[in-house]
């Protein structure tokens, strides 16, 4: 058996290679066997963004959702945070309950 330190050296570089490409790989291999699942389950459950006025009352999700207020809140340098404020009501109040969140 050669146990040299050239040899030592040599295995432990070959195993950390090893082991930093399957750090890599690994992760990139899923990624590419589900891409396509992945693309399919977000087509399905994206939602739309939908426009409203303020007081006009939109139907969204099994509620009908109005927009009560606006607030422009004191923002950074190039930004803006708006506070919105809506009022929903449900149609069916027990399927609202069902809803996990």
């Amino acid at each position: 058996m050669d146990s040299s330190p050239a040899k030592v050296m040599s295995t432990r570089r070959g195993y950390r290679l090893s082991m930093t490409a399957l750090v890599v790989a690994l992760p990139a291999a899923l990624v590419v066997q589900t891409w396509g699942s992945i693309k399919d389950w977000r087509s399905q459950f994206l939602r739309q963004p939908l426009s409203a006025t303020l007081g006009q009352p939109i139907d969204y999700a099994g509620a009908s959702w109005t927009v009560t207020r606006i607030t422009r809140l004191a923002g950074s340098e190039g930004n803006a945070v708006v506070l919105a404020e809506f009022e929903a009501l449900a149609a069916d109040p027990k399927a609202l309950g069902a809803v996990p969140c």
